[in-house]
């Protein structure tokens, strides 16, 4: 991989976590329009449930936000962003206030899934 595109892809990372940190500070109304505006952009999720006591409970979730040079997945069980360039990838670990950023969308999705 050359500096000049392991430098891109990280630059990548660090938008996505700024998508996750601006999610973490916004509440109320300004919150709900943040988590919609991101799953608007959301490719595909990926929920990880496990069964417990007869019901699903979901763990974590992925999102796919970028297809097809590079691909972005935001993995909520390994609390990072990835960018896939390949044969290469850049993985960036969460930030504290991304984390938060991750669980509000999380509790969002739960809330609607809760409901099936």
């Amino acid at each position: 991989m050359t500096e000049d595109v392991k430098a891109k892809l990280r630059e990548i990372c660090q938008e996505h976590i700024n998508i996750l940190e601006d999610i973490g500070r916004a509440e109320g109304e300004e919150l709900d329009k943040k988590i919609k505006e991101f799953l608007e952009g959301v490719l595909e999720i990926r929920r990880t449930q496990s069964l417990v006591n007869d019901k699903w409970e979901t763990r974590d979730y992925m999102f796919l936000v970028a297809y097809g040079g590079p691909n972005v997945w935001i993995d909520g069980s390994e609390k990072v962003v990835e960018v896939y360039w390949t044969p290469d990838c850049v993985r960036m670990s969460f930030t504290q206030l991304a984390y938060e950023g991750y669980n509000k969308i999380r509790e969002f999705l739960d809330e609607i899934f809760s409901s099936d």
